[in-house]
């Protein structure tokens, strides 16, 4: 099974035949950083994963497809979604489950980083069968989709990029007014109280160690 670096690797090189820098210089993502991912030293984000994917179908469109082609369930794709789409494909398989059958399911090995670009990669595959054709940076952009699936990629996407200092929480002034929600619900202040006692536990385990 190859890993998301190689699959990276092998479109560029025997599909879109582009150089590390030609990539570099169309993704805005640095050569040296560019060559970590291709040999499995980083994990890119999903942002710039996408980027890659984008500028790699652009490549191979113009080398293999036409401009505008039918796919296997008889929808009209322009060239380039339909590279896009056979990229992400290719990745989605190099961190599944080799013993799939029916579900795309993710490899038991990943880490937290690859199972979160896991579950992006197959969201934005399943918009293309849902008749939400889009460019991968207009799914970076604007996530789109009514399924719990996808609101649930929505929320990753969001929270990926967000980080939040559990200190406020010791504020009193800022405490009062911040509205924490649990499986919808609302946080009551004892339940609060019981996240600072637990992070208080946190702090002196810290000084411990």
């Amino acid at each position: 099974m190859n890993s998301i670096g190689e699959v990276i690797e092998t479109r560029r090189v025997n599909f879109a035949e582009m150089t590390l820098t030609e990539l570099a210089n169309k993704t805005g993502v640095s050569q040296p950083y560019l060559s970590m991912i291709e040999n499995n030293k980083k994990i890119p984000s999903y942002k710039t994963l996408f980027k890659i994917i984008e500028e790699l179908a652009k490549k191979e469109s113009l080398i293999f497809t036409s401009p505008e082609i039918v796919d296997e369930d008889g929808m009209l794709e322009i060239g380039e979604l339909h590279q896009a789409k056979d990229i992400v494909y290719e990745l989605l398989n190099s961190i599944s489950n080799e013993l799939l059958t029916t579900e795309r399911v993710p490899s038991e090995n990943l880490n937290d980083k690859e199972l979160k670009l896991f579950h992006i990669l197959d969201d934005y595959f399943n918009q293309f069968k849902n008749g939400n054709i889009m460019y991968p940076s207009e799914y970076v952009n604007n996530p789109i989709g009514n399924s719990e699936q996808t609101r649930n990629i929505n929320s990753l996407i969001y929270t990926s990029n967000f980080s939040l200092d559990l200190e406020l929480l010791f504020y009193d002034d800022i405490n009062k007014n911040l509205k924490l929600t649990l499986d919808s619900s609302p946080l009551s202040n004892d339940e609060k109280e019981m996240i600072k006692n637990t992070l208080n536990g946190i702090r002196y385990s810290r000084l411990n160690q």
